[in-house]
């Protein structure tokens, strides 16, 4: 028969092994944190943004059958997808910089896109949780640019220039701006407006194209200046030719731009004190994607080399121009890190684009998507954040046949100092727009500004 002493110690081995056991057991039952929440850098928690986007339906080999468009929306700490319109009359959403409310699109309940009957459009506005759409405005068509105020409190749009019969622009068209709490009509800011616009960042201008005073058929573009408030004409800021790719300097002092023609383009920069605008650089492509970085020093480009586009930086002033990829990479869509420190990026690899991070001289390049059948080629810097909102999926060319679909265009989230690169897939078979704002915090009384 065995000791006490023996029986003791058998007990004690087995308390151990069980105590081991039940260590173990709860070690693998922790969830890992996702990759949003994770923080590999030992940095501060993220801040929480609200993401929303349209999902359209339609059927078009059938006779007068309407299109049902929805606005969808996820937050990225985990929230679960959820529709904020369910009338199948609502599209094109934009978040308020704040994150408070979303302005859109909506048809009319008694007409029909896309049936007999002619539809009629309203520019709508609702919270950011979907309660209280209510109309702001009444538009003649549903392409229509809108942009929010930095301040949220209003709404700037336009509605689409009169046409010919060849599609040729023959009037501009009003610029409005209006107040979102419905105190005042939709004050109009000029009456010749063209193409885009955009917002300085301190809400006191905005620079939009503009129609000249000529006799040809066809109008030809200016770049205008117009202060918000201030009843006189637009200043103008360039004549020809035309004027695109709009970029605003973080200060709101300086506004840069592109001038060419079907050959030749240059990179341009303009004075709201009405400083003589001066050439920065010339460039071969028509690439519109012109950053400044967030200390206002310096801008980043995308140009062409031997046919293939390439990311350029350069000085404010245009000196020390310097390319930071390769022309094998065909890199586009440069986006700055909040800190200036780093270029996010789209490039291909093996005919798929994915993409890319690297330092801002051109350093530590890595890959961060990798994707074997599809492209990855949207992607935005959530403001204050180490994420990145990417989209994925597109139509690929198959030999002999029209392009196919080969998975629906989906979005995901990146903490770009995750070294295994691993994404949170938030949604599927999203459209653009894509709309993004932090969440309101009661104790916050400054936000990021919203895409």
């Amino acid at each position: 028969m065995p000791s006490a002493d023996a029986i003791h110690s058998v007990t004690r081995s087995k308390l151990r092994r069980a105590c081991t056991c039940i260590f173990l057991l709860a070690a693998t039952m922790q969830a890992p944190p996702s990759p949003a929440q994770s923080n590999p850098s030992n940095g501060p928690p993220q801040p929480v943004f609200r993401v929303v986007y349209q999902r359209v339906r339609d059927f078009p080999f059938a006779m007068d059958a309407p299109t049902y468009k929805n606005i969808f929306a996820f937050d990225t700490d985990g929230g679960v997808e959820r529709p904020l319109t369910t009338d199948n009359h609502s599209f094109s959403p934009v978040l308020s910089p704040d994150g408070s409310k979303i302005a859109y699109i909506h048809i009319k309940s008694e007409t029909c896109e896309g049936c007999l009957l002619q539809a009629q459009y309203e520019l709508y506005v609702m919270n950011a949780d979907g309660s209280d759409p209510h109309p702001v405005a009444a538009l003649q068509s549903p392409i229509s640019q809108k942009r929010w105020s930095p301040d949220s409190q209003g709404i700037s749009y336009t509605e689409w220039g009169e046409r010919d019969s060849r599609y040729s622009l023959v009037s501009g068209s009003p610029l409005f701006y209006s107040k979102v709490d419905g105190t005042t009509s939709p004050l109009v800011l000029t009456q010749d407006a063209v193409g885009d616009f955009e917002w300085s960042p301190d809400g006191k201008w905005i620079v939009h194209g503009c129609t000249a005073q000529q006799t040809l058929p066809r109008l030809r573009g200016n770049l205008c200046l117009t202060g918000l408030g201030e009843h006189r004409d637009p200043v103008v800021l360039s004549k020809e030719p035309i004027p695109f790719g709009y970029f605003w300097s973080p200060d709101s002092s300086r506004i840069g731009f592109i001038e060419g023609g079907i050959k030749s383009h240059a990179i341009l920069v303009a004075g709201t004190d009405g400083s003589q605008t001066k050439v920065l650089t010339s460039i071969r492509s028509i690439l519109i994607s012109l950053k400044w970085s967030p200390d206002g020093t310096q801008i980043v480009f995308v140009d062409s080399e031997h046919g293939k586009s390439n990311i350029f930086r350069m000085n404010a002033d245009g000196s020390n121009r310097q390319r930071l990829t390769e022309p094998k990479q065909r890199a586009s869509d440069p986006v700055w890190s909040p800190d200036g420190k780093q270029i996010a990026f789209s490039a291909a690899v093996h005919d798929l684009l994915q993409v890319h991070i690297m330092n801002a001289d051109g350093s530590r390049l890595r890959q961060i998507t990798h994707e074997k059948k599809s492209d990855c080629s949207g992607h935005w810097r959530l403001p204050q954040s180490r994420l990145l909102l990417i989209s994925c999926g597109s139509a690929r060319p198959v030999l002999n046949g029209p392009p196919r679909m080969v998975e629906k265009p989906w979005l995901a989230l990146l903490d770009v100092d995750d070294p295994a690169g691993a994404q949170r897939r938030l949604a599927s078979d999203i459209q653009a727009p894509v709309s993004f704002a932090p969440i309101p915090s009661p104790r916050s009384s400054a936000s990021p500004a919203a895409h």
